[in-house]
């Protein structure tokens, strides 16, 4: 399965629908930003892509978004308090984006969900359901230190590729475009979702701020389609594929 995934994402033959946001200039700062982010943690990306044979396109188109975001509101958010609510009562009461990739202690739970209920995501991400002590504080506690490595949000965000690719392998996408769509708002809104509801998403324009925003937004596939074509396909970082 994942190996024809890798074959799907890499193909560049297929048609692109123009964007007509350029999100280098609504954004430039902040796009600056993400892409030398990019730039400087591509070999990460790349070898965590061979690790588990994925496409190192696909993981960086579908972050890209979160990468920029990260930079409009990290300077905006104290998450220490938020950290303690989390250890000690759990997602339900605070729920929160960590690191780069904006990752949800939520987000993680899922992930780590996925694989429990997966023989061959097992066999694949052992390391990520294994913790050292039992009691649930001291295992959310241990997944906030997680969520704020990158080494630790590159395990899950394949694992997050393998679980949309195993939930998801009956749906059928018409162009590239499409599919790199529907995984970054999977991404974006919730890999728990029915492939409707994300597909719904796809059009939201939530990015950066949120729904709850009143001012001018876009939409999270937007940004990752832009990232895609600006950047992979025009090579202004190197493209490599497993």
């Amino acid at each position: 399965m994942q190996k024809l995934l890798v074959i799907f994402f890499t193909s560049h033959l297929l048609l692109q629908t123009p964007l007509s946001d350029d999100f280098s200039v609504i954004f430039p700062d902040d796009y600056k930003k993400a892409l030398y982010f990019m730039q400087a943690n591509h070999n990460g990306l790349k070898n965590s892509a061979v690790k588990y044979k994925h496409s190192v396109e696909l993981l960086s188109t579908v972050v890209f978004p979160e990468v920029m975001r990260y930079s409009l509101i990290k300077d905006f958010i104290e998450t220490t308090g938020l950290e303690y609510i989390y250890i000690t009562h759990g997602s339900t009461y605070a729920d929160f984006s960590i690191g780069p990739f904006q990752m949800k202690p939520s987000f993680a739970e899922h992930l780590e969900q996925a694989v429990e209920d997966s023989d061959s995501l097992k066999n694949i991400y052992k390391s990520l359901t294994s913790y050292a002590l039992s009691d649930k504080a001291s295992v959310r506690a241990l997944r906030i230190k997680r969520l704020k490595s990158l080494d630790w949000q590159l395990i899950y965000l394949n694992v997050f590729i393998s679980a949309t690719a195993l939930k998801f392998k009956n749906e059928r996408f018409n162009t590239l475009q499409d599919s790199l769509r529907f995984y970054a708002s999977a991404y974006n809104t919730g890999l728990y979702k029915t492939a409707e509801a994300i597909k719904n998403s796809v059009s939201y324009n939530y990015f950066p701020y949120g729904k709850s925003y009143e001012g001018k937004q876009y939409a999270y596939s937007d940004v990752a389609v832009y990232f895609h074509e600006h950047v992979f396909l025009k090579h202004k970082i190197p493209i490599t594929t497993p």
